[in-house]
């Protein structure tokens, strides 16, 4: 009996279905017990009315039984056995009122809610969780209880690994701060990002002053340096980042580049793959993905590609991370520090509007201040813009860009040998795609790709000879 009654117990608090069949049974009850009162009082007095309401308490609790018997023995019914369960309970509500003399109108509406709730919960199982409490039960698996047990021990690991020095600040990288010069930056950034010369000094160059400022102030707490890298699509910005990544792990082995591409954060929700879920939550015995990710290596380059695609309440935490180099883990509560990292933001918003302004003059206050105003009128807010270190303009790439471009991309030692001469190949890939230069570098890899491997241009087949001067219709 004891074994009963705690089965029904922790299926009332453990399952919302079994729930609420338990509690319209009672409501059901409560409702006859009620009507035969009002009845009972109004035409037979007190006596016969204790009479009718004992005789009225037996009816409901022999209809009410079927269900009693569902709570007991539904996790032991197959879930494709729940329709002839259903026929079972009805053909036994039935029987029932006919055997109580009971007419058959007395089947209400709830009565078919219930059988069908019941219906419904027949073919379920209790919840994983739910079963290693009730491990004593014939239906209990073991596989299961070893499973949630492993769970429960990784999120006691994961908290216990995670209070150590959970507030710490990390070391300032002094090997970058000391060894970083604007001259080396600049020149192997230029030999990997093509036609972006101006973006590459504006960023080497801050990077430097931020980097002796650094040395002046070890304990700061404010990232490294933060830029926001604006302009057409396909023309170097996210490769910059990655560069820029490469460039750092060569003088400091502790960094690697992060990347989130911010389209997966298009929803208020997507926050919580940031920073993690809240206890209580699914999800809530891992730490979030930014801030995981940092308490594990702080030594970062972090790009955020494309954040005009992520939801507002996603970019709130840029203020938090911009302004004091931090972010709280929202299931294990440690913060994780961005004061040894560099933070790169890429953006496709207004991209014509800033090609043109590039474009239109050489002042880069000017061009800086109507770079602002564009992104401030296209839905950045301006307290990000005020927090980062720079506004990176990217221009528009020319045919000689492209040339460039694929001409690097040919030297590589599986497309050489394919080829004869890369710069004759690439004159001639250029001119006959230029009207998908607005494209951006993506698509004229794309048609390069289709012309070599489609084609097979083999060496043994060649170029037809053409003069290296080279002309642009």
């Amino acid at each position: 009996m004891g074994y009963i009654i705690g089965y029904v117990t922790t299926a009332y608090r453990r399952y919302a279905v079994a729930r609420f069949l338990v509690i319209m049974m009672l409501a059901r009850y409560a409702i006859d017990i009620a009507r035969v009162t009002i009845v009972g009082i109004a035409n037979s007095g007190i006596p016969v009315f204790a009479t009718t309401v004992a005789s009225r308490a037996n009816i409901s609790i022999w209809t009410t039984a079927p269900y009693f018997a569902t709570i007991l023995i539904w996790p032991f019914v197959p879930a494709h056995q729940w329709f002839l369960w259903l026929i079972g309970l009805c053909y036994a509500n039935a029987l029932i009122l006919s055997h109580i003399s009971v007419p058959l109108s007395y089947i209400t509406p709830t009565m078919l809610i219930l059988n069908i709730c019941a219906a419904y919960i027949i073919g379920r199982r209790f919840p994983a969780h739910l079963e290693p409490r009730m491990s004593s039960s014939s239906f209990a698996s073991a596989h299961h209880t070893a499973t949630n047990d492993q769970r429960q021990q990784n999120l006691d690991n994961n908290r216990q690994e995670m209070a150590k020095d959970k507030n710490s600040l990390p070391d300032a990288p002094l090997k970058l701060l000391v060894a970083y010069t604007p001259a080396d930056a600049s020149k192997y950034l230029t030999s990997r990002v093509c036609g972006q010369d101006n973006a590459i000094k504006t960023i080497t160059n801050r990077l430097s002053i931020n980097t002796k400022k650094r040395l002046d102030n070890l304990t700061s707490k404010k990232p490294i340096a933060v830029f926001l890298c604006v302009g057409p699509t396909g023309v170097g910005k996210t490769e910059t980042a990655k560069a820029i990544a490469e460039y750092i792990k060569i003088i400091d082995n502790r960094y690697d580049l992060l990347t989130f591409d911010m389209s997966e954060f298009y929803d208020r929700h997507t926050v919580s793959n940031f920073i993690g879920s809240s206890r209580g939550y699914i999800g809530s015995d891992e730490p979030g993905r930014l801030t995981g990710e940092m308490r594990k290596n702080p030594y970062r380059v972090v790009l955020f590609d494309e954040i005009e695609k992520a939801y507002h309440t996603v970019m709130n935490t840029f203020l938090q991370i911009f302004d004091e180099g931090r972010l709280t883990d929202a299931p294990f509560g440690f913060q994780a520090w961005f004061s040894a990292s560099v933070i790169m933001l890429t953006s496709n918003l207004a991209n014509e509007e800033i090609g043109e302004i590039v474009g239109s003059t050489d002042d880069p206050v000017i061009v800086d201040l109507h770079v602002r105003d564009t992104l401030k009128n296209s839905g950045i807010r301006p307290e990000i813009l005020a927090r980062v270190d720079g506004i990176i303009p990217y221009r528009a790439l020319n045919e000689n860009d492209y040339v460039n471009i694929v001409v690097h991309y040919l030297s590589a030692p599986n497309l050489r040998k394919r080829i004869n001469d890369p710069y004759i190949t690439a004159v001639r890939i250029v001119n006959k795609y230029r009207n998908l230069m607005p494209y951006g570098v993506r698509e004229i890899i794309r048609r390069t790709e289709e012309d070599v491997y489609l084609l097979d241009e083999a060496p043994s087949q060649g170029i037809s000879p053409r003069p290296r001067t080279v002309r642009f219709m």
